[in-house]
């Protein structure tokens, strides 16, 4: 019986993954955003979380939420925008978003969490230069 109850357990981890679970631990990073000018006002950001848990723990399993709020001037009252990702092993999750630029900047608070752990980066998105 010990025998099946711990082929079981073997079998759902392989099958379910066997992740840490407790995220309370261990670090989270942020890059910086990235931004690239996809022409005519358009622009493509990005930004990579890495969630490291504790030595001996595997990531697989674990949630990163990304909330990323846009403000402009004339706007102060945040759009927002939530994303969530489940990690595989390689403890990795990637926020990309298009923003299509208008005349004024557009600034971008993006926040990365799991568990007790969050990581916050700010960006200005540049307006649109008429000639």
């Amino acid at each position: 019986m010990k025998k099946l109850f711990l082929l079981c357990i073997v079998l759902s981890c392989g099958l379910f993954g066997c992740g840490s679970g407790d995220v309370s631990s261990g670090s989270l990073s942020l890059s910086d955003i990235t931004l690239s000018d996809l022409t005519g006002g358009t622009y493509e950001v990005e930004a990579t979380a890495t969630y490291t848990p504790d030595a001996g723990k595997d990531p697989t399993g674990a949630v990163i939420k990304f909330t990323a709020q846009y403000t402009t001037p004339s706007n102060p009252e945040p759009f927002t925008k939530t994303k969530t990702e489940v990690l595989s092993n390689t403890g990795v999750a990637t926020y990309l978003d298009m923003i299509t630029q208008g005349s004024e900047p557009v600034y971008l608070r993006l926040t990365a969490s799991t568990g007790g752990l969050s990581k916050t980066k700010i960006i200005s998105i540049p307006a649109i230069v008429t000639p």
